[in-house]
């Protein structure tokens, strides 16, 4: 009941009351890794990057085969700059659950700013199949594509299989 009340003061962007609200609960509840994992991305969006990081390894020291508290290390990784960090998070966030479109698109971002062009294109590719329906994953591979013309063929292939799901 309360990490739905902290993950609602989350959406609505007000963090400081969610790690509040995630504090108190984890009190009563400390074995809880979705408490971990939110208080961690609630940090991360306030810049307390350290307080991120460990409420986010408390997460996949309890769980470690939760993939959300991996992809949440590795988008704190990719703010703070560290790509190569982030790529190798994002690849086991994606092992773990290897349906979930967000990691595969984050991993084509932090491919391409590494610039591992083929990396990334492959990435969105992957996260545009998984989600025909995520915006942002289709919409990195688009851009992608006007910026890269050599890859237009295959995001042209990958839009007609997608079609169905884009109605």
């Amino acid at each position: 009941m309360f990490n739905i009340i902290g993950s609602a003061f989350a959406r609505l962007g007000a963090f400081d009351s969610a790690i509040t609200t995630f504090l108190n609960v984890l009190e009563r509840d400390p074995e809880n890794v979705n408490l971990y994992n939110n208080l961690g991305e609630s940090y991360g969006r306030l810049g307390n990057y350290q307080a991120a990081f460990i409420s986010l390894r408390s997460a996949t020291d309890l769980d470690p085969q939760f993939s959300k508290a991996f992809y949440n290390i590795a988008n704190t990784f990719f703010v703070l700059g560290d790509t190569a960090a982030a790529i190798d998070i994002y690849k086991k966030s994606s092992a773990l659950k290897p349906e979930f479109a967000p990691a595969a698109n984050n991993l084509g971002a932090a491919h391409l700013k590494a610039g591992q062009i083929s990396e990334a294109f492959h990435s969105f590719a992957r996260a545009s199949r998984l989600n025909p329906q995520h915006e942002e994953a289709f919409a990195n591979l688009y851009n992608f594509s006007i910026q890269c013309p050599w890859q237009r063929r295959e995001f042209s292939k990958l839009k007609n299989a997608c079609s169905r799901f884009l109605a």
